[in-house]
């Protein structure tokens, strides 16, 4: 696996490298959003990475300060999202009252997503890698009560989202495994051919598996107005909030 490391900290970028490399990764690092863009999509570097770890407070070019109040790397987390969904995003800051920007990334449908602290034992980083990637949530609960959290991006949804929202979380416990693989890796926007190559099966297989997934969960007759998938991915997110994995 391929993972961008991002912080203007020199020392802890070169800790961050040694750490993953000797776990199995291939890494790079940059030090800004600049230069952590170029490298995600280089195509020297494999047009781009699997998982992204990011500082939120990094400068946002080579040459300029970075400040706390910087929120660079949140910046730099959507515009790999945008691009690149199934990148997994790993975002970490040594102060705990970045909640918010975080939870706007959520807001905005973002999954494969990862929030810790600094300072986390290297096991929750590699912990962190694997939510992240597999396409779900994380929230360090040092940095807030994510079953809150959930609850509070519930209450965002439209009347029509919650009812159908509603109904699926209520259905969940009735997945499988193998299930819960495939809607964590389609609600974070990976196209059936991904998911066959990620989990070694036959799209035929896949299929098969997403008629049983929407049908559990009551979202097989969605009305035209909503979209499934959006409501697949907003009931995922919630679920994963509410069902910490770590």
């Amino acid at each position: 696996m391929k993972a961008l490391v991002v912080d203007d900290d020199a020392f802890m970028r070169r800790g961050l490298s040694l750490y993953l490399t000797s776990a199995g990764f291939e890494v790079v690092v940059a030090a800004n959003e600049a230069s952590g863009w170029q490298l995600a999509i280089n195509e020297n570097y494999g047009a781009l990475v699997d998982v992204a770890v990011i500082d939120i407070a990094i400068p946002p070019e080579n040459g300029a300060a970075s400040r706390n109040s910087h929120n660079y790397g949140i910046r730099l987390a959507g515009r790999i999202k945008r691009a690149y969904p199934q990148v997994g995003i790993v975002l970490f800051s040594a102060y705990e009252d970045r909640r918010d920007e975080v939870v706007e990334l959520l807001r905005d449908g973002v999954k494969g997503l990862a929030y810790i602290l600094k300072g986390s034992e290297p096991a929750a980083l590699l912990e962190a890698i694997g939510i992240a990637c597999s396409g779900h949530v994380h929230i360090d609960p040092e940095v807030t009560n994510a079953r809150a959290l959930a609850d509070e991006v519930f209450a965002r949804l439209t009347p029509d989202e919650q009812c159908w929202v509603g109904i699926a979380l209520r259905h969940f416990n009735e997945l499988t495994d193998r299930e819960m693989d495939v809607i964590a890796r389609l609600a974070s926007s990976s196209s059936v051919e991904s998911i066959t190559t990620e989990l070694v099966i036959a799209p035929k297989t896949v299929n098969n598996h997403l008629d049983h997934i929407f049908g559990k969960l009551g979202l097989s007759h969605v009305p035209a107005h909503l979209r499934r998938h959006t409501l697949l991915t907003k009931a995922c997110m919630i679920h994963d909030l509410k069902t910490p994995a770590l």
